[in-house]
């Protein structure tokens, strides 16, 4: 009899995930606004692309896709966390058990798979106008994938 897979608590590891996305993003939104608002302002004003300071609004809108953000990611990170222990996937957490050659690969292997995707069928039913929404693209997109003369399309 198989036993059940010891999983990390829920809320702590979604809070968890959230905090530390939360933390980095500050860090690098802190200092990106620490250059371009404080430091460097009057030098890089006229590179701006609109000419005048952020509203308040501007900067809580920001915020808010900001937090959605890091609540998505919280939640990826949560799912591939419970997927590797609940289904037995691997998840190689040390490079060094298949090497530094395979660590870059496969970040170059997955941009190509993320590109074809999402580049080549989503971006050209995004561009094309289907007016159904994003979401729609993306259940359309693999019917664009194949193209008209495959039966899909008949």
């Amino acid at each position: 009899m198989k036993s059940k897979p010891n999983l990390p608590n829920l809320t702590e590891m979604l809070v968890g995930i959230a905090v530390e996305q939360w933390l980095r993003y500050a860090l690098f939104a802190g200092i990106a606004w620490l250059l371009a608002y404080v430091f460097f302002k009057k030098r890089w004003w006229r590179r701006k692309i609109i000419q005048r300071d952020p509203t308040s609004a501007d900067v809580w809108r920001e915020l808010r896709w900001s937090l959605l953000t890091v609540v998505i990611y919280s939640l990826v990170g949560t799912t591939t966390i419970l997927v590797s222990k609940t289904t037995g996937q691997k998840f190689y957490w040390k490079i060094g058990s298949h090497s530094w050659l395979w660590f870059f690969s496969s970040i170059v292997i997955a941009i190509f798979i993320h590109d074809a995707y999402f580049i080549g069928p989503i971006g050209s039913c995004i561009i094309g106008g289907y007016s159904a929404g994003f979401i729609a693209c993306i259940i359309k997109a693999p019917i664009l994938a194949h193209g008209p003369h495959t039966p899909l399309h008949r």
